[in-house]
Parts: C-alpha cells; sequence; structure tokens
C-alpha cells in the first residue's frame, strides 16, 4: 500500500524520492471538501526549512492511476490496522527485522528497491529508477503545453540549465509542433486515398 501510494505521488509531482520520503504528517494538509492535499516539503538535496517546497495534489477522475486516491486510501489502511501516523513521518519503512514498522524516513535507495522488485517481476525493468519520474512528469507537462516556468516550479527547478538538462524544451516543443500537425493530417486527406493508394500498387504488382 505504501509503496503504490508513494510512487504514484512522484510520478504525479516530480519530486525526489528521498525527499517526500521525509515528509512528516504535520507537514500535509488535505483540504475541504476532497478538493486536493497540500505536502509541505522541509528537507531535501535543494529544500530547507527556510524556502520550504510546497507540492499539490489533486483528484483525477481515472483512479487505476490517482495519487489522491491512494493517499485517502493509504490513511484507512494505517488506521484499519493501527499503525498510527500521528507525530511523526507520513511514509514509514519496516524495521530490518519486517516485523514492525518504524517512524523513520522512507529512504531513496528503499524506494529504488522496491521499484526495482515489482519491475522486474512484471519483466519491465529496464534500469528505471525513482528518479526517472521527475524527468517523466516535466515531459508529460511540456506535451500538455505547460510553460516552462511553471513546469520548473512544480518539479523544483530554479535554473533553466536543469529544464535543459532533463527535457531539452526548445527540441521537445519543435517535435510536439510537428507530431501534432501530421495528426491533423487526417482532416485534410479524404477518407478514400488510402484505398486508392493500396488499389494502385495492386496495379503495379500485375504490370511488374
Amino acid at each position: 500500500m505504501r509503496d503504490i501510494v508513494f510512487l504514484k505521488v512522484i510520478a504525479f509531482t516530480g519530486d525526489r524520492a528521498g525527499d517526500l520520503g521525509s515528509v512528516l504528517t504535520d507537514q500535509i494538509k488535505w483540504l475541504p471538501n476532497n478538493e486536493g492535499i497540500l505536502l509541505r516539503l522541509v528537507t531535501g538535496k535543494t529544500i530547507d526549512i527556510r524556502e520550504p517546497r510546497i507540492v499539490s495534489v489533486f483528484p483525477s477522475s481515472n483512479v487505476e492511476i490517482c495519487s489522491y486516491y491512494e493517499m485517502q486510501n493509504y490513511v484507512k489502511f494505517c488506521k484499519k490496522h493501527d499503525i498510527a501516523l500521528t507525530g511523526g513521518y507520513f511514509f514509514r519503512p519496516l524495521a530490518s527485522s519486517q516485523n514492525e514498522i518504524i517512524d523513520a524516513p522512507f529512504s531513496s535507495s528503499a524506494t529504488n528497491a522496491r521499484l526495482k522488485l515489482y519491475l522486474k517481476d512484471l519483466d519491465l525493468w529496464e534500469g528505471e529508477t525513482p528518479h526517472s519520474t521527475r524527468s517523466g512528469c516535466a515531459l508529460t507537462l511540456a506535451w500538455l503545453g505547460i510553460s516552462n516556468e511553471l513546469i520548473k516550479s512544480h518539479v523544483g527547478w530554479k535554473s533553466d540549465d536543469m529544464l535543459k538538462h532533463y527535457i531539452a524544451p526548445n527540441v521537445l516543443c519543435d517535435k510536439i509542433k510537428s507530431a501534432k500537425s501530421l495528426s491533423k493530417t487526417s482532416e485534410v486527406i479524404p477518407a478514400n486515398v488510402f484505398a486508392n493508394i493500396e488499389q494502385i500498387q495492386n496495379l503495379r504488382k500485375i504490370v511488374d
């Protein structure tokens, strides 16, 4: 349960696994009327308490990938099994004995090991790490037409160099434009054009 919600949240927020794994329960604010969740990250590679990073998680109509829905399920699961989520870390690891859950950060190395385990079980692992979600999230936002400044804000990058390193926005935008142009060809090409091409090809085979 913890792994599912954790991986979905970093996929949607672009957070570093170590940063999200250090979030405390009192740094999570549930908005009224199931509107969403705000996470206040105060520790991390480029984060400190003087300049916290605010992460938003909102509901999605697709519950299969909805990180907000999984966060709700995680809290319900913990309550059902008497796992206290007050006054400590929100994502808690198992002790080395594997017999109890401890109040400690969920580390990036543990996240990496869990992701690798799941992908190998599915015969899908090709070297992916939790860090892959940072570029994946940014690429998705760019594909949706989100501005570079908003992408940097969402993922937590401060410089254009980091954005270029991960997604090369200018190249990506050009590719998006060309791909969208091609996708619109069906709107201007007659529906029977491909049938006509096939007929011509068949005639050529007969002549040859």
